[in-house]
């Protein structure tokens, strides 16, 4: 009975895929999304634009679900909705790159020389997305809302806390409060990401890594890591768009690149200071996270709406959903797409009753959303998550 039921919703519930255009750059090409929200006649527009970014490893394909979502919902609480694949990753790539046929061409291309696949390079082109096209026009008083999940909720959170002037508002999906190469550090070698690699020795760990990573089994088994219910992501396969942004020619040498590279300066303190200034009391925060998430669990998200309730924010609200886990924006579109409605209204309560229950529209799954109001963690919960983070930037 429970298929009967999916397979209804996905017949009659089709999500659309994102019109992707692309800005062509000196030897790249950055692929990009927007989405003009429907509109009822006489309805006064608003003039918020939206920006959601995504987690590593996917494009902006991954966004599909909640896009569609809130381009639909009756609230209209956005002008625009846009996405953004980081260079590296879904379709952003720089130009002209050939296929890897030996350890010595990794890296080796024109338009790679001097590039570097760090997070350092993805906030700079976010910022310069956000003021050469989303507020192309310069409009002094227009404030973007964006949204991240994941490594895009660290990207969101560190550009609020660079640039407070272009925000409003900031949502985290499951935000990771750790990023930076897993050999950034290493005695293994002193190479900081930047192309061409000093030597085979990096070019061949990047290669190996990579190809067990996008390997098709091992797609499937994070999948399965990332999600409550496998139904959720295999219904429109998101592995094969995993593995498909995956086969460009420039793969090995940017996964090379991410290993090696520095996180933020800012990710030292990520659970510390981060949007205490006084020019970030008019940010407003949302919180939307999977409870069932196996890497960034309850811990770490009361710790760090704990630091954003200490930083006189104009407003900090968190919502755990149970049956779900790192990727709310796609599991459960229907209820992120509820509550992000509900907060830009201003609503005192983001929930009708504590437990109170959503059905995905994409899918069908059921979720329970829960808003948490006392986010502090016992002394030694604190001390081992703030151990955590900073033994791992």
């Amino acid at each position: 009975m429970k298929k009967i039921k999916i397979i209804i919703f996905l017949l009659f519930s089709p999500v659309s895929p994102l019109n992707i255009r692309f800005i062509t750059q000196p030897n790249r090409e950055i692929a990009y999304s927007v989405t003009q929200p429907s509109q009822s006649s006489g309805e006064v527009a608003s003039s918020t634009p939206l920006l959601i970014l995504n987690g590593f490893g996917v494009g902006q394909f991954h966004q599909e679900r909640i896009v569609n979502s809130l381009s639909k919902s009756q609230s209209h609480s956005f002008s625009k909705i846009y996405t953004l694949d980081y260079l590296g990753q879904g379709d952003s790539w720089p130009l002209g790159v050939p296929p890897t046929t030996t350890l010595d061409s990794i890296g080796t291309s024109e338009s790679e020389s001097d590039l570097s696949y760090s997070v350092e390079t993805w906030l700079k082109q976010v910022h310069e997305f956000i003021t050469s096209t989303i507020n192309s026009d310069a409009d002094p008083d227009r404030k973007v809302v964006i949204a991240g999940n994941s490594l895009g909720g660290y990207i969101a959170t560190i550009l609020v806390e660079r640039y407070p002037s272009l925000f409003s508002t900031l949502i985290l999906f499951n935000a990771t409060p750790i990023w930076g190469g897993v050999l950034a550090k290493s005695p293994l070698s002193s190479w900081d990401g930047v192309l061409p690699s000093p030597s085979k020795f990096e070019r061949w760990i990047g290669k190996t890594l990579y190809n067990q990573i996008r390997n098709p089994s091992n797609v499937n088994t994070l999948m399965s890591e990332c999600y409550s219910s496998p139904v959720a992501h295999e219904s429109d396969g998101i592995c094969a768009k995993i593995i498909n942004a995956a086969s460009h020619n420039g793969g090995h040498a940017a996964f090379s690149s991410i290993l090696f590279s520095p996180g933020a300066v800012e990710g030292s303190r990520f659970y510390d200071n981060l949007l205490s200034s006084p020019h970030h009391r008019h940010i407003r925060v949302l919180g939307i996270y999977g409870r069932d998430d196996p890497w960034i669990d309850g811990r770490f998200s009361r710790r760090l709406f704990d630091s954003f309730k200490s930083s006189n924010l104009a407003e900090v609200r968190l919502v755990e959903l149970s049956n779900v886990a790192h990727c709310p924006n796609h599991e459960a579109a229907t209820a992120c797409t509820t509550l992000i409605s509900r907060f830009m209204r201003a609503t005192p309560t983001l929930l009708e009753q504590q437990n109170e229950i959503f059905i995905d529209e994409a899918w069908g799954g059921k979720t329970t959303a829960n808003e948490i109001t006392d986010v502090k963690l016992p002394t030694l919960q604190k001390l081992f998550v703030e151990f955590l983070q900073r033994v791992a930037s």
